[in-house]
């Protein structure tokens, strides 16, 4: 694949062919090309999927919710939203060579000001107090997400400990079977050797 300057200097050539149909300057064949090439962009950035995925969710939330339904009834888009929120913030924390810091800054701005809405359409437009116990339902389903991360590495730190184990246990028995040998060996040298 094509280096990072490469492909912002094609990421430019893209912005300007879009300007250039929306001037009719350029044909609207040129506009494919561009719609093309972000597609391509936006498949490899993991970070961008997960960000427009989260912001489709969003929006499905606001229309419920401007429909005058209830917060509830949008629940599944509550869920994807916040899944992929959860997948972007850990996404922001593992360096990769494929994001910028701007990207990075861009999305969490973005995501933060789509839950000051979300939390006043909670506030305005759910039951007294939910805005409140929602945040207390995502501290403590965070704790038990990093209960559960903390229990897997116990596990894992558990069996190389066991594995460690038996191979020094292995090798431990192979010394005491050698050195058993090799005392034999010494005694039966000895006994042949002495008549």
């Amino acid at each position: 694949m094509a280096t990072e300057g490469t492909k912002h200097v094609i990421d430019s050539i893209s912005v300007l062919t879009v300007v250039g149909t929306l001037a009719d300057i350029l044909p609207p064949i040129a506009a494919l090309v561009t719609i093309v090439w972000t597609g391509i962009r936006i498949f490899e950035t993991k970070m961008l999927l997960e960000l427009a995925a989260a912001n489709a969710a969003f929006a499905v939330i606001k229309e419920a919710v401007s429909n005058g339904k209830d917060l509830w009834d949008a629940g599944g888009a509550l869920t994807e939203y916040f899944s992929n929120k959860n997948k972007i913030a850990q996404e922001v924390q593992k360096k990769g060579a494929s994001r910028t810091d701007l990207e990075e800054f861009m999305a969490l701005e973005q995501l933060k000001k789509q839950e000051e809405e979300l939390k006043e359409l909670m506030i305005y437009s759910g039951r007294g107090g939910l805005w409140d116990d929602w945040i207390a339902f995502q501290a403590d389903a965070k704790r038990k997400r990093d209960e559960d991360a903390k229990a897997i590495a116990r596990k894992k730190a558990k069996r190389r400990q066991q594995i460690h184990d038996w191979f020094v246990g292995v090798l431990v028995g192979a010394a005491i079977l050698s050195g058993v040998g090799l005392v034999g060996y010494i005694f039966y040298y000895i006994a042949v050797n002495s008549k």
